[in-house]
């Protein structure tokens, strides 16, 4: 039982003194997080769009909504804030834009909508109710 005790606190100390630094990594590869509102006036649509690196540098957009469902896609960086979604049927791709910080939503036909920046202090509540 001891013995047991012991490995378990030799990973719980571990967890606490790794994590923070992990989570400090992560942050540094996110590009930015916005507010996506489908539907206006309508918060049960919404959705919050993060688009950060990976580790070996390869950008990724997730994807987290009402429901608590959640999801990830794949990007090529285009260049000059603009990715495109890999495997997409329709073209998506994101942009953003440089002097507002705001993602712009496209597809082959064109634009779509503009998902608001949401600021790194930003709480999801402050898009998902």
């Amino acid at each position: 039982m001891r013995n047991n005790l012991s490995g378990f606190i030799i990973v719980i100390t571990l967890i606490l003194f790794l994590a923070p630094s992990t989570l400090i990594a992560e942050k540094r590869n996110i590009l930015g997080r916005w507010c996506d509102q489908m539907i206006p006036n309508s918060n049960k649509f919404n959705r919050i769009i993060t688009i950060y690196l990976s580790k070996d540098g390869i950008p990724w957009a997730s994807s987290k909504f009402y429901d608590g469902s959640a999801g990830k896609r794949k990007l090529a960086d285009l260049g000059k804030g603009m990715f495109k979604v890999i495997g997409s049927s329709v073209g998506d791709k994101y942009r953003i834009v440089p002097n507002t910080g705001e993602l712009q939503l496209l597809d082959n036909d064109g634009f779509i909508r503009t998902a608001k920046r949401l600021e790194t202090s930003s709480r999801p509540r402050d898009c998902l109710p």
